[in-house]
């Protein structure tokens, strides 16, 4: 039941930050600007609402209900490593070194060792 609800709640962000992404690129047909905007403009809101969604479980599992404590912890756990994991890039935190690494060799044509798919 934990899975699932994270589930739906990540696919909802996913809806959210997709469709401003959708937006800006019918607005300008530049898929590169759109997805700079799309991120930029929701990458802090969607964040900021797992920190809220998180810290409201972290207070249901205080409750005297063990099966409800469970399930809060298990939420709020999920919510915080969906964030921290998935949507860190989102808030403005610094890409991993291959990524950099990608970046650069898209820009410049030139193959970066350790820098292709799947290394």
């Amino acid at each position: 039941m934990v899975f699932a609800f994270l589930f739906g709640l990540s696919m909802d962000y996913e809806v959210f930050i997709l469709t401003r992404i959708r937006e800006v690129y019918d607005t300008t047909g530049d898929g590169r600007l759109a997805v700079t905007e799309g991120l930029g403009r929701t990458g802090r809101l969607v964040t900021s609402a797992a920190a809220i969604l998180m810290l409201s479980f972290l207070s249901m599992s205080t409750g005297p209900v063990t099966d409800r404590k469970i399930l809060a912890t298990g939420l709020g756990a999920g919510i915080l490593i969906d964030a921290v994991v998935g949507g860190g890039p989102l808030a403005g935190r610094p890409d991993s070194a291959k990524t950099a690494a990608r970046r650069r060799s898209a820009s410049t044509g030139r193959l970066v060792p350790g820098a292709g798919p799947g290394q």
